[in-house]
């Protein structure tokens, strides 16, 4: 796996991938409490999703993957 490197132009900020990191701090704003619990649920769903995918070795078409195979079939 080679090192991967990103840059958002619209926030000016710049993401780094490297090999064998063994952690990472995420900081995580918002205007108030509420949407600031959504968005760590969000984080959180997202992560445990990689880490099934990563331990499990498959992944399973989910919500909407019906429609994305019809909008490219109908693209076609």
């Amino acid at each position: 796996m080679q090192d991967l490197s990103m840059t958002t132009h619209w926030e000016k900020r710049s993401l780094t991938l490297l090999r064998n990191v063994t952690s990472v701090t995420l900081l995580v704003k918002g205007p108030n409490k509420y949407t600031l619990t959504q968005i760590k649920d969000a984080i959180k769903g997202g992560l445990r999703a990689v880490k099934n995918v990563i331990d499990d070795g498959c992944v399973i078409p989910g919500t909407g993957a019906v429609q994305v195979a019809m909008a490219e079939a109908l693209i076609k």
